[in-house]
């Protein structure tokens, strides 16, 4: 079922494309579609944004996970995850803060700092046995909200 709406949302999203091509721009955009509609196994898009360099960009937004003045991160996806899971994240001003995950026994089997900008934290689910893991967010050494990732093979 869920190929299934992966390939209709990537052709809806390259026939709007093509008509705001059209209509807005009176000319070819460049589109980058290519890349992540080749990834939609991974996370599904929900936003087409309009760049001023007349760029079209697909950007998969999850839910937000925790917000504050100098940090936004969203959830984790695709999840539940084969081979990589993403977590977005803003980080407006320098802290240290930091994502982790771990095992159902409370291990920490990855850990992820977080950089000042807009950047995208990798997990390779593929490496970790399937079943249920959690990613904590730590602020200044202080947990600030935890969520479950499920791995699946």
């Amino acid at each position: 079922m869920h190929k299934h709406y992966y390939f209709i949302i990537s052709l809806l999203l390259v026939c709007l494309t093509a008509r705001l091509s059209a209509e807005v721009l009176g000319s070819p955009a460049v589109v980058t579609l290519s890349e992540q509609i080749s990834r939609l196994d991974e996370a599904p898009p929900t936003e087409i944004e309009l760049h001023q360099t007349n760029t079209y960009r697909l950007q998969a937004l999850a839910e937000v996970f925790f917000e504050n003045e100098q940090l936004k991160v969203y959830t984790a996806y695709p999840n539940p995850a084969s081979n990589l899971a993403t977590i977005d994240y803003t980080m407006l001003q320098p802290i240290d803060a930091k994502v982790t995950v771990s095992n159902v026994l409370g291990s920490a089997i990855g850990e992820f700092e977080l950089s000042l900008g807009s950047h995208a934290i990798r997990i390779p689910t593929n490496q970790y046995i399937a079943g249920v893991y959690f990613y904590t967010l730590s602020i200044n050494g202080k947990i600030m909200v935890t969520k479950k990732l499920i791995v699946k093979h």
